[in-house]
């Protein structure tokens, strides 16, 4: 089995995030977005007009576990405290941008990545909107 590193999961589950949300009819703003805080995943603006600042967790989930309860989620990696930095780093985002005028929310897109077929159609998307602790 190939073992990929986690930081290189997580520049997949990205890269997988972004493919989705530009189908999604969504407007990358930025990615990577960085302060001393912490970071942004994604800052993109909804169909709606809403700017979304979108965490990305991923995990490398075989497929024969894709369907079982026998596994941890990436969805469970969105802790409180996660949460509360992703709030900080994107009210400073709006204060750079001056987007203090506009609908915000924070979405969470959880990624399976199946080791062995990364690009696979055993890749699993579920997108979270307005998410809180």
């Amino acid at each position: 089995m190939h073992r990929t590193t986690t930081r290189a999961t997580g520049n997949r589950g990205e890269e997988i995030a972004r493919d989705y949300l530009k189908a999604k009819k969504y407007k990358i703003i930025a990615t990577n977005y960085r302060t001393r805080i912490g970071e942004l995943d994604i800052v993109a603006e909804s169909p709606k007009k809403v700017i979304v600042f979108i965490e990305v967790k991923s995990l490398t989930v075989p497929a024969s576990l894709t369907n079982t309860e026998e596994r941890m989620f990436p969805e469970q990696h969105m802790t409180p405290h996660k949460y509360k930095k992703v709030s900080q780093v994107a009210e400073q985002f709006c204060l750079q941008y001056k987007l203090h005028d506009r609908d915000i929310r924070i979405d969470l897109v959880a990624v399976d990545i199946d080791p062995a077929n990364p690009t696979g159609p055993d890749t699993r998307i579920r997108h979270l909107e307005n998410v809180s602790p």
